[in-house]
């Protein structure tokens, strides 16, 4: 579950499994060693992360920054479950060294694991962010690229409620030129009495269809679907296309390439009338490694 309490998040966890492995030796009068599994079923995590921004590595613009400011791991003894293995002496000494394990080493294990969440946080993620968290170019796409850059100096409270304004800005890298394109002026901290709101405006979508067209390379849409774990079938597709399954037989993966053509795509949003739009894209379907359809809409409208 999460909260939103300052400009941040608060989560919480509570079916969070742990395995431990660790030799140990045990003196007293007498030494004995052997093997302690540790197996912890159940851990209370409650944390609070501070959303902020940082100077992206290499443009001026804001990255997200996290900041842990609270960590509480809570374990109970009755979710711990040890076993000791080793010679005989370590079953005599068991009902000794279960419980000793219980009241000195998992508090240990506890601070150790709050100390490395804020640590993570502090260190790996923030870096990344502040190296990829404003643009991203994807690979094999002619330089067909994504600014999410914060905007409005970054994430916000106001009135009890947590915005976080993106930018939304797709852009040809190998060749940077100025859309024609505005973006639209609208209040994000307005959610229409619901509990979670968010906006896309057809300007995303507009400055895509454009850098998308400039580039001049054809969209995977299979492979954009295969990072979503999605497969396109004959099956499904043969509610478009019409013996497609009589032809290359039911549930077999489809693959669909799009290439913006003649000029690129526009979509409309409009709270009268909806939506509209002017698409130009030539489409190839791949059943079987063949080319199934090859058909091309330019200037269609709707």
């Amino acid at each position: 579950m999460f909260n939103s309490p300052k400009n941040g998040l608060e989560l919480k966890a509570n079916s969070i499994d742990l395995a431990l492995e660790s030799d140990f030796t045990f003196k007293y009068i007498i030494s004995v060693k052997g093997q302690a599994n540790i197996k912890i079923s159940k851990i209370n995590i409650d944390f609070e992360v501070d959303v902020g921004t940082q100077k992206a590595n290499d443009t001026d613009q804001l990255a997200p920054k996290l900041t842990v400011s609270k960590v509480t791991i809570g374990i109970n003894p009755d979710d711990v479950d040890i076993k000791l293995t080793g010679s005989g002496a370590v079953v005599r000494i068991a009902s000794i060294f279960i419980p000793l394990i219980k009241s000195t080493i998992l508090p240990e294990i506890v601070t150790q694991i709050e100390s490395q969440v804020k640590t993570i946080v502090a260190t790996t993620i923030d870096t990344d962010l502040a190296d990829f968290g404003t643009h991203f170019t994807f690979p094999g796409l002619g330089g067909f690229s994504l600014d999410y850059a914060q905007l409005n100096g970054g994430p916000r409270v106001m009135n009890k409620q947590f915005a976080m304004d993106l930018n939304g800005t797709a852009y040809n890298a190998n060749k940077i030129v100025k859309s024609k394109w505005t973006p639209p002026l609208f209040n994000s901290l307005d959610i229409h009495g619901k509990q979670v709101g968010g906006y896309i405006s057809d300007y995303v979508l507009n400055t895509m269809f454009e850098a998308g067209f400039s580039t001049g390379y054809p969209l995977n849409i299979t492979g954009v679907l295969d990072l979503l774990n999605i497969t396109l079938t004959t099956t499904e597709i043969e509610l478009i296309l019409p013996g497609i399954v009589a032809k290359y037989g039911a549930d077999q993966p489809v693959g669909l390439s799009v290439k913006f053509i003649t000029a690129p795509s526009e979509i409309h949003f409009t709270a009268k009338d909806g939506g509209s739009g002017d698409i130009s894209i030539l489409l190839d379907w791949y059943v079987k490694g063949e080319n199934a359809v090859h058909a091309s809409l330019s200037h269609n409208t709707g």
